[in-house]
């Protein structure tokens, strides 16, 4: 079944189009000029027509989806997350929330939401606490085939978004002592 749920999505056609953008009309009905933006570019990624900037794998196609919101609105950012989750994953269980500072979400009354809090504290060199990215790495390692909402980019350190960039662009996340994992579609 879980593989069933991962192959949803995977061609960029007027149907899965109009599905999607109809279920995420439907979710945040008040951002609906955004609505085809979102989905197109979710159903380019999925179904291998956007390519990775990265030159050693430029022949390598790119499913997953990595996706910038602009804006206060974070109820609707959320909402979004949760949408193609259950959409594309088909569970809302396959989201979580990474916020800056190691403050996790909690379940919320429109669906439940995995917390992502760390299992046992990471020291980066340096002795920081565990770090946006490294809670990023953790949840990447735990189940590669996820939404992810990471909320305030921007206040994360400049290593921090070098490190994000680096995963937009190679496919691949790397905590703090340099191990990696792959992010899977």
């Amino acid at each position: 079944v879980e593989v069933e749920c991962r192959a949803r999505f995977k061609e960029l056609s007027a149907e899965n189009l109009k599905r999607l953008c109809g279920a995420l009309e439907k979710e945040v009905p008040w951002h609906k000029e955004v609505v085809a933006e979102v989905a197109s570019t979710v159903l380019q990624c999925r179904s291998g027509i956007a390519k990775r900037r990265d030159r050693s794998r430029s022949a390598d196609a790119k499913e997953e989806t990595w996706m910038l919101f602009l804006g206060g609105d974070a109820e609707g950012k959320e909402r979004v997350a949760r949408e193609l989750a259950s959409l594309v994953f088909g569970s809302r269980n396959s989201v979580v929330s990474i916020r800056p500072g190691g403050a996790s979400s909690s379940p919320s009354a429109s669906g439940s939401s995995e917390d992502h809090r760390s299992k046992r504290p990471r020291t980066p060199p340096g002795g920081e606490p565990a770090a946006y990215l490294e809670r990023l790495y953790e949840a990447i390692s735990e189940n590669p085939h996820r939404v992810v909402f990471m909320e305030d980019v921007e206040q994360a350190g400049r290593d921090c978004q070098l490190g994000i960039k680096e995963a937009i662009e190679r496919g691949v996340v790397r905590n703090h002592a340099g191990d990696e994992v792959g992010v899977g579609d």
